[in-house]
């Protein structure tokens, strides 16, 4: 696996790029020092600003409208310019700059849930949060912390916030920005945080430890010493491993289970670790430092490794699909990467993906080698069953293995973010229409939708196929299986425990 970075020759934003976040459509948008939030492609080209709440852009008009060269016509109206001249200098003598520190997006379950769900939170360096819609009007502005607003999350439903801050005090509020409770107050800065799986606690540094809390004060904490006497600095939780993942000024990276006991811990790198993210999937994560991204997979051990032109990446970003991510520079650069030499293998065949959009077929028996090009980037590959499928951004594209040159072609309403195989069908999950049931000639056998599905949590150990049934763990239930009759496309009502 190898990681495939791009960045633009000249940075966008004017000073530190501090947070990056995807919308639900697969758009990157940036914040900065800058006072500015950008939108970006995913091919790594900028396609506008999305908020601007520099000085220079609040007071533009002002200054525009000014005229004070017009000569008063008389001593009243020369009071009034007067009176007017005093009131812009005292505002001017005031801060307008909004630096913003971290920006996250409102977790859509699926895509059809837009419109008032289609918003994300940035905070501020001046103690506040604001909520803004994708449009870029700012809905609402909440006054949370003394202090920047270091580090806010979304719980993974999109029913409460959690915001922490330079005043080393954790708040948590509701989906419409309403204060519920103070979790704790630690006395120093809490420079990261993660809510739990089930959304019932909150995980968060405290200088050199990591603290679990629990909502509920009648449950107890779980606090440990994460990176010796060095401050942790970032850490992320993977809801769908239940396995954590923390970076310090140790220059280490280490994984955790619920527990807080360590499963693996790095060799000190050169510079403190700055970043880190799980992918969706819960099988790989994203670490950054200094000019450094690695990409690890989820027992720790390091995937991809590429230096960057960034500085200090401050902040890493995935898509749904967990084959791009973004990265956030202290040098004002927005770097965009994309996982390249992947490789699965069946029987005698070995597929790798050479490119963004090139895959090669392998046959060591024969010892043939077939070369796929397709016009956009691949996203998924399957192999198994006598078939190879490959998702793109927009195509589903099925190939027997007797015969490279005639594949069966359909396109796709969204991004797949996953493809399990059987004898006889295959399934894709996405976000517009959740889970598919097809043919290996592309014919759609069924669309299983039940209540609580949430596909972004779904992943190989959790969902599985055979010719006749689909088996699904139940998030809200996670001792609990469902099961889906692809026959009759109806639920089985009695679920396994």
């Amino acid at each position: 696996m190898k990681l495939k970075l791009f960045q633009q020759p000249t940075n966008q934003h004017k000073d530190v790029c501090t947070s990056v976040g995807w919308s639900i459509h697969n758009e990157l948008y940036s914040a900065g020092d800058d006072s500015v939030i950008l939108k970006w492609n995913m091919s790594g080209e900028p396609i506008g600003t999305a908020l601007d709440l520099s000085f220079h852009n609040q007071t533009n008009k002002d200054s525009s409208s000014n005229s004070s060269n017009i000569k008063p016509k008389s001593l009243e109206e020369l009071g009034n310019r007067m009176k007017n001249k005093s009131k812009r200098n005292s505002k001017r003598n005031q801060p307008k700059n909004v630096y913003f520190t971290k920006l996250a997006w409102f977790p859509l379950k699926n895509k059809r849930q837009t419109g008032s769900s289609e918003v994300y939170l940035v905070g501020c360096a001046d103690g506040s949060f604001r909520v803004v819609s994708k449009s870029g009007r700012e809905e609402m502005k909440v006054n949370a912390h003394i202090g920047a607003v270091v580090c806010l999350s979304w719980n993974h439903e999109g029913t409460a916030i959690a915001t922490g801050g330079e005043d080393g005090v954790i708040k948590i509020w509701s989906r419409t920005c309403k204060p519920r409770s103070t979790l704790c107050s630690t006395g120093s800065c809490v420079y990261a945080l993660a809510w739990s799986p089930n959304n019932d606690q909150i995980l968060y540094t405290h200088k050199e430890e990591l603290v679990i809390k629990p909502l509920f004060a009648s449950s107890k904490q779980l606090r440990w010493k994460a990176h010796g006497g060095s401050i942790v600095i970032c850490v992320d939780w993977s809801p769908i491993t239940n396995q954590i993942v923390s970076g310090g000024e140790d220059g280490r990276y280490k994984v955790w289970d619920s527990y807080g006991r360590v499963l693996y811990q790095s060799q000190p790198n050169e510079h403190p670790i700055s970043s880190i993210s799980w992918a969706l999937g819960g099988e790989l994560f994203a670490v950054g430092s200094f000019n450094l991204i690695k990409v690890c997979d989820k027992t720790g051990w390091n995937m991809a490794r590429e230096t960057t032109n960034t500085g200090s990446v401050v902040d890493l970003a995935w898509t749904s699909d967990g084959t791009q991510l973004a990265a956030a520079g202290a040098s004002g650069a927005v770097c965009f990467g994309q996982l390249v030499d992947r490789k699965i293998e069946w029987k005698n065949l070995i597929v790798q993906l050479i490119d963004t959009n090139k895959v090669q077929v392998s046959d060591i028996l024969n010892d043939t080698m077939e070369e796929l090009e397709f016009r956009d980037r691949v996203v998924k590959l399957a192999l198994g069953f006598n078939h190879l499928i490959v998702a793109t951004t927009t195509q589903c594209c099925i190939y027997d293995v007797q015969s490279w040159h005639t594949p069966h072609n359909f396109d796709l309403p969204d991004t797949v973010n996953l493809i399990v195989q059987s004898v006889s069908v295959f399934l894709l999950i996405d976000n517009v229409t959740g889970i598919q049931v097809f043919n290996y000639e592309g014919r759609l056998i069924c669309n299983p939708k039940f209540t609580g599905l949430r596909t972004d949590f779904l992943n190989a150990h959790t969902i599985s196929i055979c010719d006749d049934v689909i088996c699904v763990t139940d998030k809200s239930s996670p001792k609990t299986i469902k099961t889906f009759d692809i026959s009759t496309r109806k639920l089985i009502d009695n679920p396994f425990e």
